[in-house]
Formats: structure tokens, sequence, C-alpha cells
């Protein structure tokens, strides 16, 4: 559904299907997008590895702490990218070679050529931050105007960072904060809210890249609402129809007030959000195949 039919599903439990309205669209869509969060939240339903302002994090030489996007709910795994795959849809007239510094013309962002693929792929490595689609990238002689989908980068060579807890890193690494620059090969959580910490101290630039769980990063608005629709999955918005009427048999009103109603959709709402992390359980309890039972062997 997209949000004007979620709207118009809660007026028709409302019995309210013309104007005036007992909650007006402002107001419906506020509870819409507290609900939508509160289902990311519990039941942890939208997780995201690609999109590169949340998942993606350029590190810094000497430099530990990296502020999430606030978006972010939980870090489900790291890794630490060395190198990646720039792929153009337009080559420079003449290739671009090895230690090569490329500058996006909008972005200002950069990376250093490791290995001509072809001429339209290459290797590189110390990006330190997201290229615009589309932009004109050059090495400060040849340049290269992309396409609206153009340039694309992807993992050539990464590593896997390994989890740890602070209390641990305090006990088993004594001065884990200053001791000497490397390659990262950790990542904690648990140092600074908001934040992921590496370590070893990156001596280098890398781009850490995240898988995680989040919430919608745009809030959904009252302005064409039939042209938006609930990031998280359709399967998932008739919870978001009994949470809006839970909230909305709570607002003070002779149209609108009903605890009983309130309670029931609340309980549905619930239930919807207890089924969704039972299904998550059942999914994802177990990341192998079910070994052959002995007898058949």
């Amino acid at each position: 559904m997209n949000l004007q039919e979620i709207v118009d599903a809660v007026r028709y439990r409302q019995n309210n299907y013309e104007k005036p309205y007992f909650v007006i669209d402002t107001e419906m869509v506020f509870y819409a997008n507290q609900v939508i969060n509160q289902i990311c939240l519990e039941a942890l339903c939208l997780e995201d590895s690609l999109t590169a302002s949340v998942c993606e994090i350029p590190t810094v030489e000497d430099q530990l702490d990296y502020s999430l996007a606030a978006s972010v709910i939980y870090v489900r795994s790291a890794k630490l990218v060395t190198q990646e795959l720039l792929t153009l849809d337009v080559a420079p007239s003449t290739a671009w070679a090895a230690d090569d510094t490329i500058t996006g013309a909008s972005s200002s962002k950069t990376c250093t050529i490791v290995e001509k693929l072809t001429d339209y792929t290459y290797v590189v490595s110390q990006r330190n931050g997201t290229f615009t689609a589309g932009e004109i990238l050059s090495n400060g002689t040849y340049t290269a105007d992309q396409g609206a989908s153009y340039p694309t980068f992807i993992d050539y060579e990464s590593t896997e960072l390994i989890k740890a807890e602070k209390m641990k890193m305090d006990r088993y690494y004594s001065g884990w904060r200053t001791a000497e620059q490397s390659e990262p090969s950790h990542y904690i959580l648990d140092f600074n809210t908001g934040y992921v910490t590496v370590y070893p101290k990156p001596d280098d630039i890398y781009t850490l890249r995240l898988s995680v769980y989040r919430y919608p990063i745009t809030a959904m608005s009252a302005t064409s609402m039939s042209s938006q629709t609930p990031e998280i999955d359709a399967k998932y918005h008739n919870a978001i129809v009994d949470g809006i009427c839970a909230l909305v048999y709570l607002k003070s009103g002779e149209n609108t007030y009903d605890a009983k109603k309130a309670a029931v959709h609340n309980q549905l709402f619930r239930k919807a959000i207890s089924d969704i992390k039972i299904k998550n359980n059942m999914f994802k309890s177990s990341e192998s195949t079910v070994s052959p039972y002995w007898g058949f062997i």
C-alpha cells in the first residue's frame, strides 16, 4: 500500500470516509512515521548493506571512532575494504595510470588508481567518500564525464572485521587506544554510543563497509501521499494500519477517543510485531543447511 491507501484504510476503520475527517492528514502521517519506526526498532525488518550514506564510512589515518548515521539501529557486521573496482560508462581519452589521484568535480571526493584493468574498469584504493552519480572525473589532465548511474564502486579486496567488546579490549589489549597504526582488524560498538570504533588505528584511508538494521532514511510527509510507499516490506503494511488506529483511538475527542478500540488495535499491532520476530528468528537462527539424517546415509 502507498501512504494514501494506508491513511484511507485507517479512516475506513473509523467509519470516517468523507470530510471533515476526524484526524487530519498531517497527524495521520505523524502517526504513520511513529509506527513504522517502532516496527523497525523492534522487529529489525529493515536491513541494509548497500546505501552508501548509511553503510560506507571512509576511515581517517590515526582516527579510531566514527559516527554512525542517525538511521542506524544496530550494526550486524563490518568489513574493511582495502581496494575497490571502479567502473565507468565513459572512459577518459587517455587511460589513467597507477598512482593517479582521481577527483570528482561535484563531490570533490578522491581515490587513487592501483591498476588499470580495462578502459572502463580500474582497481582503486583510498576512496575518501561517496562520489556523485553523473559527475566528471579527472586525474588532473584527462577527464571522463559519467552518465547518471556512474561511477560505481564494488569491493575488490576486503576483510571481515572481528567484533570486539570494550571490556575485553581493556582486559586483553591494555592501551589499545594508543596502539601503533596498522590495518584495522576489529570493530567495537560499545565504546561510544552512536559510534563504531576500529582497532588498531588506521594507517591509511580505507572504506569501512557496514551491514545494518536501520530506520527509514527519510520520513514520509503529508504532501503527495499517493506517491509515497513505506520503505518496509509490503507484508508489514497491515500492521502499520493497526498501529495508527491504536494511536488515533487515544486521541482526545468525541469522534476519536475509544479506549477499548485502542486496546484492540494495539493488541493486533503487538501480535504482528511478535509474528515478525518469530519469523525472523526462524529464518536467521541457522546460517547453515540442515545436515543429513544418519539413517539415510
